[in-house]
């Protein structure tokens, strides 16, 4: 599917791109087919990614015109809407980044697979093996020895399989924790709780500063964390959450907001106890979602705050200052500056006068009339 939309995308461009590119050394050509992304954006292109499900409602002939004509077509219709939302782009650091973590995550399913072999294996011989994994590990070597002929030596096999990808696995860890320590957003994402170095890397190799999406509310939304609508006629109807978008993502923020809610009763800032009474007053589960949308928006604004100056330079306030007094000193500064003092000026005699009208108004409504005074008066 990828080959194909970037096929489509090499079709609509223009005649002067591939003279250029067919009159580059080969070296430049591979580096176009891994990375066609830099090069489209070093020759002066704007590289927009969409993904295939926004495209296909902007083709003409439907499902049956299906062809390269159509399918660039649909693309110059689709990017050219306003509220087109497209794929985040990544440079060559953060493909490299999710490499790890895709290769991470394959091992963790085939380490999950392998155990789970271990035990259906095991319960053909009447032996049952406790569901926790490391309560696994701990009672298969006390039965390793009594297991006749052939089963022995495949469950041994397997175990030293285990142990390599457990010590593969701590590997990839490592490599995740020093991305981590070595990115400042990914420093500031690993300040808030439940929020650990693979989750920060993940976020920062995923969105980078998160400039793609509008705002944190956004963010969540693609991530699947918010309740799907089911409203007409008037009344909101909410779902369960979407699960839209990257489940990775997802499923790290999720875990990650399950290790605070468990020991959010040890704690007493200001997140644990909020996190309790939703717990208490939603329940465990919705409460885990809760918390892992609450991280998901603050770490999209703190990677949009990482590359901010929080505050100018003492350099820079200077000649600022400079520039000021330079204008102010100017005659066309001068003239602006009686201009708006005497606007100033006029917007608070206007005030004032508002306010001075308003307590006439007050008064006149709350004195008695002068007929209810002299009644209450006559003996």
């Amino acid at each position: 599917m990828f080959a194909a939309f970037w096929m489509r995308l090499l079709l609509t461009a223009s005649k002067e791109f591939f003279a250029e590119e067919m009159s580059r050394p080969r070296t430049s050509a591979a580096m176009v087919a891994t990375n066609p992304i830099e090069s489209l954006s070093a020759l002066g292109h704007t590289v927009r990614l969409m993904a295939p499900k926004f495209v296909a409602p902007y083709r003409m002939a439907g499902k049956r015109g299906k062809n390269d004509a159509n399918d660039a077509a649909a693309i110059c219709e689709a990017v050219s809407r306003p509220n087109m939302r497209f794929v985040p782009i990544k440079t060559i650091d953060q493909q490299a980044e999710l490499f790890v973590h895709r290769a991470r995550q394959g091992y963790i399913e085939e380490r999950t697979a392998l155990i789970n072999r271990l035990r259906g294996l095991l319960s053909e011989l009447r032996i049952a093996l406790p569901l926790k994994a490391s309560l696994m590990r701990r009672d298969i070597h006390s039965i390793l020895e009594d297991l006749p002929g052939w089963c022995n030596v495949v469950i041994g096999d397997m175990l030293v399989h285990l142990a390599d990808l457990d010590e593969r696995l701590a590997t990839y860890d490592r490599h995740l924790a020093k991305f981590a320590k070595q990115n400042e957003r990914a420093r500031l994402l690993m300040k808030l709780a439940g929020v650990g170095p693979t989750t920060a890397s993940a976020i920062v190799a995923s969105i980078g500063n998160g400039h793609d999406f509008k705002n944190s509310r956004q963010f969540c939304a693609w991530l699947g964390l918010t309740p799907g609508q089911h409203s007409s006629g008037g009344k909101a109807r909410l779902g369960s959450i979407t699960k839209a978008g990257d489940a990775y993502l997802r499923t790290l923020l999720v875990m990650g907001a399950g290790s605070l809610l468990m020991r959010a009763a040890n704690h007493t800032d200001s997140v644990s106890r909020w996190a309790i009474k939703l717990k208490e007053r939603r329940g465990f589960g919705r409460a885990v979602v809760a918390i892992a949308a609450k991280n998901a928006r603050m770490c999209r604004a703190e990677s949009r705050s990482a590359g901010r100056s929080r505050e100018t330079p003492a350099s820079n306030r200077l000649s600022t200052l400079t520039c000021l007094g330079a204008v102010w000193e100017s005659s066309p500064g001068r003239h602006m500056l009686a201009t708006w003092q005497s606007h100033r000026s006029r917007l608070r005699q206007q005030s004032n006068e508002r306010t001075r009208s308003g307590k006439s108004v007050r008064a006149r409504m709350t004195a008695p009339s002068d007929r209810r005074s002299r009644r209450r008066t006559r003996p």
